[in-house]
């Protein structure tokens, strides 16, 4: 790899902030990807979990002023955040401003949609959903 270093002229300290702004981003990525497996062996130890979880989905309600209430569902993939497994809902049946109810219609339409294969999202790497079809066909 070729690394470019500042020169003279007017480029050459924003080619020096570039750099520097590149080697802490790779730092904080790698420190981000190692804290990730502890915090998930933690969680794994918390919950008496055999191994640690690969794949954690989250879900936020939202809303204006009770009105227009969306969900959304984040998944995280071995710790880090995995943006092609993010899913949006259109909350049909909640304008009252009750995030409990919110969270009912996403989660059930979340779990039914994993349930059948549909995609919700591209978090079906995730050891659950394999462990749940398995469980689902056993007697």
């Amino acid at each position: 790899m070729v690394k470019p270093e500042p020169g003279e002229g007017s480029a050459a300290p924003l080619l020096a902030m570039a750099m520097e702004n590149a080697r802490h981003a790779f730092r904080e990525k790698r420190m981000a990807v190692a804290s990730a497996g502890g915090q998930a062996e933690a969680l794994a130890r918390a919950l008496d979990m055999e191994e640690p979880p690969r794949t954690i989905e989250c879900v936020d309600i939202s809303h204006h002023a009770g009105a227009e209430t969306v969900g959304a569902v984040v998944c995280l993939l071995d710790g880090v955040a995995y943006k092609p497994g993010y899913k949006g809902f259109h909350v049909r049946t909640e304008n009252t401003g009750d995030d409990y109810r919110a969270m009912y219609e996403v989660l059930s339409r979340r779990f039914r949609r994993g349930r059948t294969g549909r995609r919700a999202g591209s978090c079906r790497t995730s050891s659950w959903s394999t462990e749940a079809e398995a469980s689902s066909t056993s007697p």
